[in-house]
């Protein structure tokens, strides 16, 4: 009974427990590392729709605001003309042409680039604009070539200007007629990215932000709308410099949070999407509870059916068990033979027939020794027939485990065979 009390123990609750434990905790990881994977994937998806999205809205937005300023610009540029061809250069007809024409200042500058009239309210704004529009090679252009015409918007220290630059028609020399945009710009009804951003929610909770290098000029979070990009919580940790477009998603840490996003530059803006972690990963720890719910399901039908099999092998154990005390009633020796192996081990056997055929390893000698001292001289001849393993497959062709009898004439022994066969044809064990 050793080898089954051994079979018994294999299937022990301890033994079992552990090994579900470590299959559980393995399988939990696994789950755990696809499932992240699985979001990280999800998220970096929904990323890169954002920012295509944003892409198109800042280019609308340029093309808006570009078809805005040429008009604009066209807008000063006709001013200016009719000022050179139809306006006469005196103080009072320069004041009265700026007040009609709502222009923030005029400038009458002679061949050295120097004032030769000005009319307007802000002296020093015009001194700063003069100072920038020096610098540049469109004016002396300008002078030498009166045909020519230029226009530009500038900021200055804040505020936005839109100015035209054309030859003096009588003299040489160049006017200059420039508008204060700037309310315009600020105006919060003013078409801006920061006004089609405004609110905007999108897949994830992202937060989208657009800079133009130094400032925040469209975001969908209102308190980050018109930051300096330093003041930026998100992009000052991230760092502006590191902006590539190389489709990455990032992870970083601010006061305590993470966030992934990604970036790019287009254009003249840098885009940023960022989520926040809670976002991002909002079903892992429903994926977690399905697959430990599902594991501990599958894990208590094995439980179960181990406990089924065990309670079968014992039964069956236990059956085996009194086959064997049934037949070492009736018989005085029960052996098995394993043909090819030629070998041989005892069921049942007697005292008397373990001083005979113990210490003989094969089967056929066994079965010589059996003969020749505990079979009677009259029966040896047939017993040895009977017993013949060479020609036992001839002799049993065509029966599939029956029996073959053979009793003494005169005595009271004995002898049945069953045998069991691997394939049709091929005895394997009796």
């Amino acid at each position: 009974m050793g080898k089954t009390d051994e079979k018994i123990q294999e299937y022990s609750p301890f033994k079992i427990g552990g090994i579900f434990s470590v299959i559980g905790i393995l399988f939990l990881v696994i789950v755990y590392g696809a499932v992240t994977n699985a979001e990280c994937s999800q998220v970096k998806k929904n990323a890169e729709t954002t920012l295509q999205f944003v892409r198109s809205l800042c280019r609308k937005y340029d093309d808006y605001r570009l078809g805005n300023l040429t008009r604009d610009l066209q807008t000063v540029i006709n001013k200016s003309r009719t000022l050179s061809s139809y306006v006469k250069e005196t103080q009072a007809s320069l004041e009265e042409y700026t007040d009609m024409q709502d222009l923030t200042g005029i400038c009458i500058l002679d061949a050295d680039a120097k004032v030769v009239l000005r009319s307007g309210q802000r002296p020093l704004e015009e001194k700063a604009l003069l100072k920038a529009i020096r610098k540049e090679s469109n004016l002396k252009s300008i002078i030498q070539d009166s045909r020519k015409t230029y226009a530009d918007q500038i900021e200055l220290e804040g505020r936005y200007y839109n100015y035209a630059l054309v030859a003096r028609t009588k003299k040489p020399g160049v006017i200059l007629c420039y508008d204060d945009i700037t309310r315009t710009i600020a105006d919060k009804n003013e078409l801006s990215l920061g006004s089609l951003l405004a609110g905007d929610t999108f897949e994830g909770d992202a937060q989208i932000i657009v800079t133009d290098g130094k400032t925040v000029v469209g975001t969908n979070v209102s308190d980050l709308q018109g930051l300096a990009v330093d003041q930026c919580p998100v992009i000052s940790a991230y760092g502006q410099d590191k902006v590539q477009n190389d489709g990455k998603l990032f992870e970083l840490r601010d006061s305590g949070k993470s966030w992934y996003g990604k970036q790019e530059f287009y254009r003249s803006y840098y885009l940023y999407v960022f989520y926040s972690d809670k976002n991002v990963f909002a079903n892992r720890i429903y994926y977690m509870l399905i697959a430990c719910a599902g594991y501990m399901v599958v894990c208590v039908l094995l439980a179960n059916l181990l406990e089924h099999t065990r309670k079968l092998r014992l039964k069956h154990m236990e059956k085996e068990y009194h086959l064997v005390s049934t037949i070492a009633s009736i018989y005085e020796a029960n052996l098995l033979i394993h043909l090819k192996e030629d070998s041989w081990e005892a069921v049942v056997k007697s005292e008397r027939f373990s001083e005979v055929i113990d210490g003989t390893p094969s089967a056929r000698e066994m079965l010589k020794v059996f003969t020749d001292r505990l079979v009677q001289d009259t029966y040896q001849e047939g017993f040895t027939s009977f017993a013949e393993l060479d020609t036992l497959d001839e002799r049993l062709v065509g029966r599939h485990l029956s029996d073959i009898h053979m009793r003494a004439s005169r005595g009271t022994g004995i002898c049945r065979c069953s045998f069991r066969r691997e394939m049709p044809g091929e005895a394997c064990s009796l």
